[in-house]
């Protein structure tokens, strides 16, 4: 395996990672399902850092990188769509 596909694969685990957390977040009546899934996300994690040996330090920082980004973008999709609303509301004379 070459260095760069090393990384791509990193960033992947680091991807699933946060994805895992984001659900493990999320309030719901089957706990039981939410977490064998996220056991089984966080299981495939682990299977490639075994196989392919790779960097848990910066798989764990992409994960890290992932969240941040979600969060960023859900603050600009929250903070444009509130300007659309009071741009609407301006045109519309309310």
């Amino acid at each position: 395996m070459t260095e760069q596909q090393k990384q791509v694969l990193t960033a992947i685990a680091g991807f699933m990672l946060s994805a895992a957390y984001k659900i493990d977040q999320v309030e719901t009546e089957n706990e039981k399902e939410k977490s064998d899934g996220v056991g089984m996300i966080v299981s495939g994690v682990t299977q490639l850092v075994e196989r392919f040996g790779l960097d848990e330090d910066e798989m764990t920082a992409k994960a890290g990188m992932a969240l941040m980004l979600d969060t960023v973008f859900d603050n600009f999709d929250t903070k444009a769509s509130n300007f659309m609303d009071e741009l609407r509301k301006n045109l519309n004379g309310e």
